[in-house]
């Protein structure tokens, strides 16, 4: 029974790698797109439930221009961590931009 308490998994993808979304992910992942960091909100339900163990957290190819695009970011896994939930964080796929990241 304790198992199936947190055994979501939430994969956090940019909109850059839509084609994600055909893959089948089963009935324990649930995969959200952004376009900006702003995107991922706190106040957003489907994002922070009770079930999830895991997030999966793909960065964006380049590094956002605005520096207040990483409190959205922030606070979003400092409440996935209060929660108790793994938080992964995976590089993006990379751009001809050597100087991005």
């Amino acid at each position: 029974m304790l198992n199936r308490v947190h055994n979501r998994i939430l994969i956090v993808v940019p909109i850059v790698l839509k084609r994600m979304a055909c893959m089948s992910g089963g009935s324990r992942a649930r995969v959200f797109f952004y376009d900006k960091f702003s995107a991922i909100k706190t106040k957003l339900d489907r994002l922070f439930t009770d079930d999830l163990g895991a997030v999966v957290l793909n960065l964006p190819p380049e590094e956002p221009h605005k520096v207040t695009a990483w409190l959205a970011l922030m606070s979003a896994i400092d409440l996935w961590t209060d929660c108790g939930t793994t938080v992964n964080l995976v590089n993006g796929p990379r751009t001809p931009n050597v100087v991005s990241w």
